[in-house]
């Protein structure tokens, strides 16, 4: 088991990969300072010289750009694609429209 990074909900456990050599331990078990690490990669990994093909948005269509993004930025960012594609009528935008219609309410 992979420890740490098993137990760093989202894509946290990846940025643990990056930072830890022992992964045995639990997130619990991170002290102040680590998780400040952790955290502050996350929001500037471009300050830590994490390369591009680590985020998760490459080349933004609005504006160009690589970035990470967290969280509700990222359901956002899911939402403005899939409207992207089912005005072009992309085969993945309709497709995933058909689901949400189908999926009940609450």
């Amino acid at each position: 088991s992979q420890g740490q990074a098993n137990q760093v909900r989202d894509n946290a456990g990846c940025y643990v990969l990056l930072f830890f050599r022992d992964l045995t331990g639990r997130a619990e078990e991170l002290s102040d300072e680590e998780i400040e690490k952790i955290t502050t990669a996350m929001l500037n990994p471009t300050q830590y010289k994490i390369p591009d093909w680590f985020l998760n948005i490459k080349k933004d269509y609005k504006g160009g750009k690589t970035a990470q993004v967290l969280s509700t930025g990222m359901d956002n960012k899911w939402r403005e694609e899939l409207e992207r594609l089912k005005k072009i009528c992309f085969n993945k935008g309709v497709r995933a429209h058909r689901l949400s219609l189908l999926q009940p309410e609450g």
